[in-house]
């Protein structure tokens, strides 16, 4: 069996072979690899709409509306199959789970370059790229803050950052693929590209485990999967943190090339909005990383989710032309960057990295009814009288504002103040 099956991953801090943060750089690779594909679908999926919108369906509010369902399958299966990603790392390896990952995306790409109705894509792009990102996201979530103590923050950052190389590159690529070759060759050499990627993962990437004696894989899934974080209440305020958080997401990776071409914008300038998001996430996250480590995940969480839901209510609802947009972009970029980069960390912080595994589960499963946030969205749209667009820039924006509470109403518990305690 492999060793993720039989070893149960200690705190860095009682390991007696824990290293320095230098010495870990090829663990925080493997990460940034495996966050790379976990997260490269939210760009693709905004390129990709509005491709289908544009010359293959049509650029209706409904159409618009059962397009969007495509993502929300796919963080609606990422969250309902993490406990049977766990198990599956606990009972064939790391190695065999990505290996796993990696043929359901390839399946997913392939199929889809056959799909001619909408409810194909849900099962090709729904179902497959989610059960292989639930693998990714297992993996990835938990992996960095085995190995690092003192860095945990920028650690998380630069691997989480892989998503965002992915997200800045392939929008352009797949735009050029589309109009030249069509989108049947854009999702094969996709595919291709995938599997190079996921080669690597699966060379580099390993556990900090120490041995500890044989353990029953019974014992090890009840470790892995531990309802004692259920009674934290700590933790569920975290939880009604995560879950405005998780509605949003996707929004502008799939909303904003759309925007574009609404108010009269080129494919290639929504592409470059979207690519600009992407981009100014990289400075964001890295960003959000040496934050963490100053000041504290939650400090970092009430800076990032303020601001960037101030630049979805108060810049993107007036911008009208393209050098509005990119500057919406690249605020909303360099804040809207936060989440899945410190949540590792900062689930470590409230149960302990002994339960982060068990945390992180639950955090998938409760946020999982939320994956509907972007059909939500288009469903109120499609019945709106209001501006077009409007409901989705609201629906961005008031989520973060209310996600701040949750975590104020946590620092104060566990340090007593709202002031300047690192947390």
């Amino acid at each position: 069996m492999a060793a993720s099956s039989s070893n149960i991953p200690q705190d860095p801090v009682k390991d007696p072979n824990n290293h320095t943060f230098q010495q870990h750089t090829s663990k925080t690779s493997s990460s940034f690899y495996s966050s790379n594909d976990s997260r490269k679908e939210k760009p693709i999926q905004g390129v990709m709409q509005n491709y289908y919108e544009q010359k293959i369906f049509s650029s209706s509010r409904e159409d618009t509306m059962r397009l969007s369902f495509v993502g929300t399958t796919i963080h609606l299966v990422v969250n309902l199959l993490i406990p049977l990603s766990r198990i599956l790392e606990i009972t064939m390896g790391i190695r065999f789970a990505l290996v796993i990952a990696s043929v359901f995306s390839v399946v997913g790409l392939t199929s889809a370059s056959f799909c001619t109705e909408i409810w194909q894509l849900y099962l090709a792009i729904g179902l497959c790229l989610g059960a292989s990102n639930s693998i990714l996201n297992s993996v990835s979530q938990r992996l960095i803050p085995q190995w690092f103590e003192k860095k945990r923050g920028i650690a998380s950052a630069i691997a989480f950052s892989g998503s965002v190389i992915t997200g800045l590159v392939s929008p352009f690529i797949m735009t050029s693929i589309n109009l030249s070759l069509g989108i049947v060759w854009t999702y094969r050499i996709l595919a291709v590209l995938f599997i190079g990627v996921n080669v690597v993962i699966i060379v580099i990437i390993r556990e900090n485990t120490i041995p500890s004696g044989e353990i029953s894989l019974r014992d090890n899934i009840k470790t892995a999967i531990n309802t004692s974080v259920l009674r934290d209440i700590n933790f569920f305020i975290w939880v009604s943190s995560c879950i405005p958080q998780t509605l949003i997401q996707i929004i502008p990776f799939i909303f904003v090339p759309v925007y574009a071409t609404y108010i009269g914008l080129s494919p290639i300038q929504g592409t470059t909005a979207v690519a600009v998001i992407s981009g100014v996430n990289l400075v964001g996250r890295i960003f959000a990383g040496f934050m963490a480590d100053k000041i504290g995940t939650m400090n970092t969480y009430i800076i990032y989710n303020t601001l960037s839901g101030s630049a979805a209510v108060f810049i993107w609802t007036f911008a009208y032309n393209y050098k509005t947009l990119l500057v919406f972009c690249v605020v909303y970029g360099f804040f809207g960057s936060v989440y899945f980069t410190l949540l590792g960390p900062t689930v470590a912080r409230i149960v302990g990295l002994e339960k982060l595994p068990s945390g992180n589960i639950f955090i998938f499963l409760f946020t999982a009814p939320v994956a509907f946030g972007p059909s939500i969205a288009s469903a109120v749209e499609v019945k709106s009288v209001l501006q077009p667009f409007l409901t989705y820039k609201l629906f961005l924006g008031i989520p973060l504002f209310i996600s701040v509470i949750p975590i104020l109403i946590l620092k104060l518990r566990m340090t007593g103040t709202l002031l300047f305690a690192k947390i």
